[in-house]
Parts: C-alpha cells; sequence; structure tokens
C-alpha cells in the first residue's frame, strides 16, 4: 500500500519555487541565480530535518533534531559551483579599463564596425602585437604570406595577388582595413580571396596591430563563441568596404567611415580612419540602470526556446574553406623546416586539389603525412617546378 506523504513545509516549496523558476527564465545568468535560490532552501531543508507542512520550519523525532547530512554536502558543492559561475558572468558585465589610449582607439575602431564589446576585445588584443613598418619595407611575401593578419591602423598599404596565374593590379589600402583576409577564412565563412602569390608593401610609415596565423585561429575556434561572431561582423564589413570601393563614386572620396561619413582627405595620405576618434554620447554602450534590470528581467521569462536554438550557423562551405586554408599553412610552415621541402609553387598548388582537402575537412583539421599529400600532386608537376626533388624520398 502506498502511503501519500505530507506536503512539504516552507523550505521545500521556497526551493520548490525557486527550481520552478530556473525552468521558466531563458537568460542564463537567471537560470544561474534561480538555481543559487533553490540550493540555499535545499540546504535549509535538510538541515532543518525536511519538515512538513504542519511542522512548517523545523522537524524532530521524539524530540531530537533531524540533519540530512548528504543532502547539505552534495547541496553546498552544487550550488558553490553556480555561486562561481554567476561571479563570473556578472564580472564580465563590468566596466574594463584597457591599457592605453592606443587600445582604446583601436576598440572604438571596433566597436563602431563590429559591435565588439570592450570584454571580447581584450581578448583580441592581447593576443595581437604592434608593428611598425617603414616606407617602402615589405610587409607580406612567399617568406611569410599567410602567416600573419594584419590590421591597419594608420599608413598605406599597396597589395598585389596571382591566382591560377592571372596577376591584379596593385591596389592600396589605408587606414582601418584588414590584410592578408585569405587568413580570416578560418572564422567559418568562405571569404575566398585565395591567392597562388600575394606581396604588400609599405607606400608611407605604417602603424600595425598584426596576429600571427595560430592566434587567429585560437580565436576562431577556441575562445567564446561571441568573440568569431564579432570578427566575422569585421571581415562582413571590411569586405564590403572594399567592395563599395569599386564603385566610381566611392572613387571620388576614397572610404567612408561606420556612419556611412567620407573619411577626411588625409586618410588617402595615411591619416587615422575618422573610427578611431571617441565615441560620440549616442554611440556610447548603454550603462546598466534599475529599468535596464527590470525590463531583462521581464524579457527573459521565456521557457521555450526558439526553433534552431542549437544548429550550427555556420556553412558547410567556410567549414571546408577554413579546413583548407589551415592545410595549406600547415603545409606551407612544414616546407620550411623540412630540408627537401616542396617549394612555394608546389605547396601552393595543393590549394588547388579541391577533392583531397574536402575529404581531409569531414575529419580533424590536422595535416596527413607529406607522403599522402604527395600522392594529391601530379609528379610530372613536381618534377617540373622542382627537378632536384625526388617523390620517392618523402614517400619513405
Amino acid at each position: 500500500m502506498v502511503i501519500l506523504a505530507r506536503a512539504a513545509g516552507l523550505w521545500g516549496q521556497l526551493l520548490n519555487f525557486f527550481f520552478f523558476q530556473a525552468a521558466l527564465v531563458s537568460d542564463v545568468l537567471l537560470i544561474r541565480m534561480c538555481l543559487v535560490g533553490g540550493f540555499v532552501f535545499l540546504i535549509v531543508n535538510g538541515s532543518t530535518g525536511i519538515p512538513d507542512y504542519k511542522q512548517l520550519f523545523y522537524n524532530t523525532v521524539d524530540g531530537e533534531p533531524i540533519i540530512f547530512l548528504d543532502i547539505i554536502i552534495w547541496s553546498v558543492i552544487t550550488g558553490s559551483i553556480h555561486v562561481y559561475v554567476i561571479y563570473c558572468l556578472i564580472k564580465d558585465e563590468a566596466h574594463i579599463k584597457l591599457k592605453d589610449d592606443e587600445e582604446e582607439a583601436v576598440w572604438r575602431l571596433f566597436y563602431r564596425r563590429s559591435g565588439m564589446p570592450r570584454l571580447e576585445f581584450c581578448e583580441v588584443v592581447k593576443r595581437a602585437f604592434w608593428h611598425r613598418v617603414k616606407s617602402g619595407e615589405v610587409i607580406v611575401d612567399e617568406t611569410n604570406e599567410l602567416s600573419r593578419l594584419h590590421f591597419i591602423v594608420e599608413g598605406i598599404v599597396e597589395f598585389e595577388s596571382a591566382f591560377h596565374g592571372v596577376s591584379s593590379s596593385p591596389r592600396k589600402l589605408g587606414s582601418g582595413d584588414l590584410f592578408d583576409l585569405n587568413v580570416t577564412n578560418v572564422f567559418g565563412v568562405k571569404v575566398g580571396f585565395d591567392h597562388d602569390r600575394f606581396k604588400a608593401v609599405a607606400k608611407t610609415d605604417c602603424l600595425l596591430l598584426t596576429w600571427t596565423f595560430d592566434q587567429v585561429n585560437i580565436m576562431a575556434s577556441r575562445l567564446s563563441p561571441s568573440i568569431s561572431s564579432y570578427w566575422r561582423n569585421m571581415i562582413l564589413y571590411t569586405v564590403a568596404a572594399e567592395y563599395n570601393r569599386t564603385h566610381e563614386g566611392f572613387r571620388a572620396i576614397g572610404a567612408v567611415d561606420a556612419s556611412g561619413k567620407a573619411e577626411d582627405a588625409s586618410w588617402r595620405s595615411g591619416a587615422r580612419s575618422r573610427d578611431f576618434s571617441p565615441l560620440k554620447p549616442e554611440e556610447e554602450p548603454k550603462k546598466n540602470s534599475f529599468m535596464g534590470t527590470l525590463g531583462w528581467i521581464v524579457k527573459s521569462y521565456n521557457p521555450f526556446p526558439p526553433k534552431g536554438l542549437r544548429h550550427n550557423s555556420l556553412p558547410v562551405s567556410g567549414i571546408l574553406a577554413k579546413n583548407r586554408v589551415e592545410a595549406l599553412y600547415q603545409t606551407l610552415e612544414q616546407t620550411k623546416q623540412t630540408p627537401m621541402a616542396l617549394g612555394r609553387e608546389v605547396a601552393s598548388s595543393i590549394m588547388r586539389h579541391h577533392d583531397y582537402f574536402q575529404k581531409q575537412s569531414r575529419q580533424g583539421t590536422g595535416l596527413s603525412s607529406i607522403g599522402d599529400t604527395l600522392e594529391m600532386i601530379d609528379a610530372d608537376e613536381v618534377n617540373r617546378k622542382s627537378p632536384d626533388i625526388n617523390i620517392a624520398d618523402f614517400e619513405e
């Protein structure tokens, strides 16, 4: 025979109330806060002997108090984890002071063009290094191609590239632009800009903010998803700005800032973009307020997730592009370290073996052995471009 137990007392009702609230809200911070509230009253409930509605506050047996030690221990351990996560999430919302005025200026441009907050920008800028370049100095050539992503703070850079043997006419980049955009394929969207050869030369003294390929890959794959999302915003802005400049009307004014206004004429000579300037009051990020917090709580009451919440937003073409550029980069690094290196042209030709990279992209992104790679390369092509190389040496 089943005996129906009495309803829980005050502490049991309160812990169930908080657990119920955790099921109703959708914001991760509110969920954690509700769970902590539930575990607090679970500890109280276990410490008072799990009283029923008649005892209300405290349960005893023959006048002796009852304590459920296992409930208390598990609740303290689990609740402590939730408390620490709440601390981390609240800390993320605190104002962050950047290292110096230069970082502040670069953040303002990133914020205007991609919406990137200070927290994410701190993760981005600490993986970069400042790089001053003299006029006429070569920044990218066949010795370091694809190894770095550069952001122009000030100055003019001229680049030219070749794809499938067809060379492009030289083009100029100014303050606020990124290069080599082929590196940005690692963010999971097929940006393109593939090339067999890429060369960039400083036309004026330049100040660059530079990330190595490995650091870009870390930002794309191993940090918070919000960082890669803001980077994709930045890349979209950059590609769109470059495309807009091909219009005759834009050529007359050179470039526009994030608000759509023409950059000063000095931008053509290497001056900084207007997007580095201090934010206007209407551009400042919104500060926390009582009404804002109240609105956030109300909007968070949405227990049923929208369709597709857990789906991957990256296209298959972008994932393939990411894996291809990673494989090419690792191949180029191998050619630098291997005494019998394949040579730059042969390594670049690997990029054009689409079926091979498509097969690799559905596995891990690590590069296969050189012997496996050479099976996909036409032996005649290798012998023609590098007559001193014996493929059999690699296959062994």
